[in-house]
């Protein structure tokens, strides 16, 4: 026995419990509901291995490897000053039999959750994650064994439990105990308390054990101050013979006293988030607006359906929409087809949309921006990988203080001061090994939800206030990487020279079912606009890639991971690396990689692609967003920073796809944000030469642990190139054209702690986008950089600026006469290729939105004729010119275009 318990139970008397006069706190279990969610006050650990069942929370998680499962309050803390408090629960074991229980089973409650003597604190949102084992940070815990003794145990450190006592009979846990603990400071040393613990029956009517302590320091006695997070625990204890974990119960808990900190703000559900975009193409005052609440998994027998509402000058409120809640996911998704984007208006969502019996509304409020048309840039935030802890969670010995990156607040604060108009998600807002828990394939659904609300919870603040984009990649549907086929199924091919002959990632299509699929698209695109095709794919899966119209940029949302083709293949040359994705042979030619047939976006998309880069109604710009650029910039990988020469899941491959995509692109001068690589990059793409085609910019990963680095003069090992040895033009591992400008390579000590965080060049982009003078400004930030002070740094490279115009660079082999627009500002320029003699059998070059009145259009055939569009898509009225021929210099002859009102 520990030496505090035993000089302290020497003088222990029976006394009265230490009471305190604060108002309760409670996180109860409703009788008359059964389901997964626990409540608004508090977080599980995890979703799946907590329950409500008949009045009861119930841990249901009895695998030796689902040790020290949490329930973590949310709502209420002890407080920072030294003043009483008390915490009660009912508590039992739901086992069959209780003597089959694992002997080292605990259930209980802890104490000082996120709480660091002589450290920083933790949030309370990463707090909320403790569990699994002890590490600093994760409080003490206090509670009983199946053999019915109180155990206490310091999580903080490595030290064993210590058994206090025998309390109560092993038989008595199936109905269960009422558990209390308390502690008051002492009048004349608030550093010092008096701390009592008390055993009744279950039914609170008979004191089973009590103890008093006098005179205790905290950190002596359990290794905690008596401040910080409270929760309950059920560790299932470890694997014996005939025995099985144990699962603990509670009920009443309640948290009280004068040290108890109320949080209300603080709760999370039942409507945890909301994202929504506007698409103002047909006009600010019929705009189109989708927005989606994220609910947390109410019950079967509750309600099913959610409002929407804004509030009115007069202060009521108006129901916009009501939407149902669909299962699984539990989102709601609401529209209004004639939304005023001229003003802004503040929300509500409304759960339940009407209100039955005593029954209880919960509300989730944010702004709906007005359209920033008026203003001169229009600010995009981008975002990628969102790592939330550093690995080896759920393990012994685990620092949750550094190691808890979850909330992301520094992301947040800095973003929510550059204030942008638009957020952009580009994939893998769930990792789904150990970021926070292994994958959990068996419960996939709750497992997603369980990591998918902690990036709701992380970035609610801001979503909830600007539209959003967010779209899944590979290890938001549970894969490592997709090459999704059309949305089939992946099926191992014949003669499969890679292993396993079950489907895989690499075998094209999806590898867990497609109702799992459809669930995490769900709840991260069905605020998009409306889908450009909405037919189904395969397995009834389908497409969201879509075009908006926000603050007169023109945004193409793309989806350049769907319609990939598969890399393992029977006509694909061998990799030689055990992996069909992964080439490093320098003497290969990854020409040969090129087969006939493949596919990147897929014909239907590069049909879009081709719509939106002539359509410019309320455009001044445009922006390409998808998961990845195109183009293979690693040339090192993993942790070791292997040289790897050709990478298939990057958007280098396949070319010819490749090619298709960018051209389309370049023909609406469109720039290109993206994300996935964990490396950022400023690249100039080419197609035929350098620079003849779009700009993209990678943005950094929020947290990153499979780093990637580009260094193309280094055959071997890596080390941190020189820029001058990294930056210009060069050749990615497909051979395409590129001239890079800037490159987040690691390998350098950042000088911020923890260095296993920013040593990964972790931070996220931000694009300006001018349309008075049509210029583009990339920034990149490191998450740890304060945008409010003046002298903070960005990524070396960062800011770059470039025009519009860069974006379609290629190098002229003559110009069409120079035009000359009287009656219209601004007008759009659309170029076609004539094939043969016939003006109406022209092919698209290309389409721009002018900065003023003149413009010579600069062609690259010198043996073709030519067709001008010019128009005014907001105005109306378009004028055509055919069988214009080109001359070698730009021409001195004018041709006038004349809109009249």
């Amino acid at each position: 026995m520990h030496r505090f318990w035993t000089r302290l139970l020497a003088v222990a008397t029976l006394m009265a419990a230490v009471t305190t006069q604060a108002a309760d706190a409670r996180i109860q279990a409703p009788a008359d509901t059964s389901r997964v969610w626990i409540g608004a006050d508090a977080w599980a650990n995890r979703l799946q291995d907590w329950r409500l069942r008949d009045g009861r929370i119930e841990c249901i998680a009895e695998q030796p490897k689902l040790k020290w499962r949490t329930l973590q309050a949310v709502t209420s803390r002890l407080g920072d000053e030294p003043r009483s408090f008390s915490i009660s629960t009912r508590i039992g074991l739901s086992n069959t039999k209780v003597e089959n229980a694992a002997a080292s089973s605990l259930g209980g409650i802890v104490l000082g959750v996120g709480c660091v003597p002589g450290g920083q604190d933790m949030d309370h949102r990463s707090a909320a994650l403790v569990h699994g084992g002890w590490g600093r940070g994760a409080g003490c815990f206090f509670g009983l064994n199946p053999s019915g003794e109180l155990v206490t145990r310091n999580l903080n450190q490595a030290a064993a439990e210590t058994v206090v006592a025998q309390v109560v009979e092993p038989a008595v846990l199936k109905d269960g105990v009422v558990f209390s603990l308390g502690a008051a400071p002492k009048a004349d040393n608030p550093a010092r308390y008096d701390f009592n613990i008390r055993i009744q029956t279950s039914d609170g009517s008979t004191i089973l054990q009590d103890w008093f302590f006098t005179n205790i320091d905290p950190i002596e006695a359990f290794g905690i101050d008596f401040r910080g997070g409270v929760g309950l625990v059920s560790h299932p204890g470890e694997q014996q013979q005939g025995k099985y974990g144990g699962r603990w119960w509670f009920e009443d808990v309640t948290i009280s006293g004068d040290d108890v900190e109320s949080h209300p703000g603080r709760a999370i559900g039942p409507i945890l988030s909301t994202m929504y975009t506007i698409d103002t193409e047909i006009g600010g005052e019929h705009s189109l607006l989708k927005l989606t609440a994220q609910l947390m998994p109410i019950g079967d027998d509750e309600a099913r359906s959610a409002a929407l509402q804004v509030r009115k000058s007069d202060g009521t409120w108006h129901t916009v929409d009501t939407a149902q809640v669909v299962i699984p996911g539990w989102t709601a998704t609401f529209r209004d087809d004639q939304w005023d984007a001229t003003i802004e208006d503040h929300y509500r969502v409304v759960y339940p949309a009407e209100v039955t019996g005593n029954g209880t509304q919960h509300t989730f409020e944010g702004t709906i921006r007005k359209d920033p048309v008026q203003n001169e840039s229009v600010v995009v935030a981008g975002f990628t990988g969102n790592h939330m802890v550093g690995h080896g969670f759920e393990r012994d010995g685990y620092d949750f203080a550094t190691n808890v990156w979850f909330p992301h607040a520094d992301v947040v604060k800095n973003v929510s001061a550059i204030n942008p108009d638009v957020l952009f998600f580009s994939g893998d807002q769930v990792y789904e090994g150990g970021s926070p828990t292994f994958p959990d394939v068996q419960n996939i659904e709750l497992d997603y939800l369980y990591k998918w609300y902690l990036w709701c919870w992380a970035y609610r603040d801001i979503t909830r206030d600007r539209p959003t984009i967010c779209e899944p990649d590979d290890h938001d549907v549970y894969q490592g990487n997709i090459w999704g086929q059309g949305g089939r199924k992946a099926v191992s091919p014949p003669n499969n020279r890679y292993g396993s002959p079950m489907g895989r990632d690499h075998d094209g299509g999806y590898v867990h079912p497609a109702e799992f699929v459809k669930m995490v698209e769900r709840t991260q695109t069905s605020h998009l606009p409306d889908p450009y095709d909405p037919q189904p794919l395969e397995q009834g899966i389908t497409s969201y890639y879509t075009d908006m119209v926000w603050g007169g940029i023109g945004m193409a949302i793309l989806e350049d991971r769907k319609f990939k083709s598969g890399c393992n293949r029977p006509d694909m040359p061998p990799s030689g690396t055990g992996r069909p994705d992964h080439f490093n042979d320098p003497a290969f030619d990854v020409a040969d990689l090129d087969i006939p047939g493949l596919t990147l976006l897929g014909d239907k998309q590069l049909e879009f692609l081709d719509r939106f880069a002539t359509d410019w109604k309320g455009h001044r710009m445009k922006i390409a967003l998808s998961q990845t650029i195109f183009a293979n910039m690693a040339t090192h990988h993993g942790g070791a920073l292997d040289r790897l020469i050709a990478d298939l899941d990057s958007n280098g491959w396949p070319q010819t796809g490749r090619n298709k995509a960018i051209d389309a692109l370049r023909k609406g001068f469109v720039f290109h944000l993206a994300g996935d690589q964990h490396l950022a990059t400023i690249v100039h793409h080419g197609v035929d030469a350098h620079n003849d085609a779009i700009w993209s910019f990678c943005v950094p990963s929020v947290a990153n642990f499979y780093p990637r680095a580009w260094a193309p003069t280094l055959p071997g090992e890596y080390s941190p190139p020189a820029v001058e040895d990294y930056t210009g033009e060069h050749r990615d591992g497909f051979g395409h054209p590129v001239t890079v400008f800037a490159a987040t390579n690691p390998g350098r000590n950042m000088g911020h702690e923890p260095t296993r965080l920013h040593n990964g060049m972790p931070g996220y982009g931000i694009v300006r986008l001018n349309k008075a003078t049509r210029a583009i400004t990339m920034e990149c930030w490191p998450r740890f950089s304060d945008v409010t002070d003046p002298n903070a740094k960005q990524y070396e490279g960062w800011p770059k600026t470039i025009s519009q115009t860069d974006n379609y660079a290629r190098q002229p082999a003559g110009w069409l006469p120079k035009l000359v627009v009287e009656g219209a500002n601004d007008a759009v320029v659309t170029v076609l290729k004539m094939q043969g003699d016939d003006p109406d059998n022209a092919e698209l070059v290309y389409s721009l939105r002018l900065s003023g009145t003149t413009f010579d259009p600069p062609v690259f055939d010198a043996s073709a004729k030519y067709v001008i569009e010019v128009s005014r898509p907001e105005a109306g009225g378009k004028h055509t010119y055919g069988n214009l021929e080109v001359a070698t210099d730009p021409q001195p002859q004018k041709l006038t275009v004349q809109f009249t009102n």
